[in-house]
């Protein structure tokens, strides 16, 4: 529901620009005001998770988040919605970070990329869903429905969990340390140069990447006068790519290697935005979208596998500041892009991911042929 929640609003901007007569730069704040949210919220979700449980918090936040979601649908007005969108953001933000921490509190580094992919597989059908609820849902039933069907699924979800929390222990985990040394373990992260590397890998790919690829839906709307279903089949397709990255993280992975994973999924990423750049189509619309799919969580997976191991005894911490870092980026792409779509087109926002993620695969990559785990 969390990853739901993030792509909701992507295909689902057509329909909030008539809404509220407002411009796509205006309505796109529904995009930005929650991953900015989402993001800085982060440290205080891990804070909270080191006190009273992982587990616990993921259900707290999953359940809270749920109430704001539903109550979204009953927004009157455009700051109304935007505020309700920051307000869902802060609280879903103990959710997907404090997953991974507990995936890496749990399983042996050697096999975590494996299962990493398993676990990416429910934020994948999130991607799927929320872009089939901001596009199919909003045209048949309308844009609140489709808030509703989020916030009443997250509160089953976080009362399930609830349930469950109360039996599961993990290591590390000392609720009289867990607040005085939270900070000292974020400085800790900060002070390791490849935790350094690692934190500003992932915010400009959140920075290329969603920056780019949240305003697909509103291309092929606004170029190809395909409808907001159609238009939502980007989801699905990025969706089947990055499943298809799933398997592959847990049968290929370590025959591959994190190197060539890293360069294949740059290559794809690039390749994926220069078809897009090109307008050739629906056809090939679709098809580029599967790529970014594939590349995203090709480059993504080994990135988040290398921060869940950025500080082994303060997991919690460590992601989290990981996640903050990488939805800034995510932020400061989808409110550059809005500007850039304004001033200079589509051409110029997928030409420049384009290029960027090239580079900054063949970056890491290189980076990572001369860093031992």
């Amino acid at each position: 529901m969390s990853s739901a929640s993030l792509r909701i609003c992507d295909a689902m901007l057509p329909a909030l620009t008539s809404e509220f007569a407002s411009s796509n730069k205006a309505v796109s704040a529904t995009i930005t005001a929650y991953a900015m949210a989402y993001g800085f919220f982060q440290l205080f979700g891990a804070a909270i998770g080191e006190r009273i449980g992982k587990v616990r918090m993921i259900a707290l936040t999953c359940t809270i988040a749920g109430l704001i979601s539903t109550a979204t649908a009953l927004a009157s007005s455009l700051p109304a919605l935007v505020m309700l969108r920051a307000a869902a953001g802060i609280a879903f933000a103990g959710v997907i970070p404090l997953s991974i921490a507990v995936v890496g509190d749990l399983v042996p580094y050697e096999r975590r990329q494996g299962t990493l992919g398993r676990f990416l597989l429910g934020s994948i059908l999130g991607v799927i869903l929320g872009q089939f609820l901001g596009g199919a849902i909003t045209e048949a039933l309308g844009w609140r429905y489709a808030f509703m069907i989020i916030g009443i699924g997250a509160i089953l979800a976080g009362g399930v969990l609830i349930a469950q929390s109360r039996h599961v222990t993990l290591p590390h985990h000392d609720p009289t340390l867990a607040t005085a040394s939270f900070f000292s373990n974020l400085a800790a992260v900060v002070r390791s140069p490849w935790a350094r590397l690692i934190l500003a890998v992932a915010v400009v790919e959140g920075f290329l990447v969603f920056g780019s690829f949240a305003y697909v839906p509103l291309n092929l709307h606004n170029s190809l006068g395909m409808s907001m279903t159609a238009s939502s089949i980007v989801g699905l397709c990025f969706g089947l790519g990055a499943m298809s990255y799933a398997f592959l993280a847990m049968h290929a992975a370590r025959r591959l290697g994190e190197r060539l994973i890293v360069m294949g999924g740059s290559g794809l990423l690039a390749l994926s935005f220069f078809l897009l750049m090109l307008h050739l189509g629906a056809a090939w619309a679709f098809v580029a979208c599967y790529f970014v799919g594939l590349g995203f969580y090709m480059l993504h997976g080994t990135l988040q596998t290398h921060a869940s191991q950025m500080h082994p005894t303060a997991r919690g911490p460590a992601v989290a500041l990981f996640a903050l870092v990488l939805f800034a980026g995510q932020s400061l792409g989808a409110a550059s892009g809005a500007w850039l779509i304004e001033f200079a087109g589509f051409y110029w926002l997928f030409g420049i991911a384009s290029l960027g993620l090239l580079a900054l695969g063949l970056q890491f990559a290189s980076a990572l042929g001369r860093h031992k785990v």
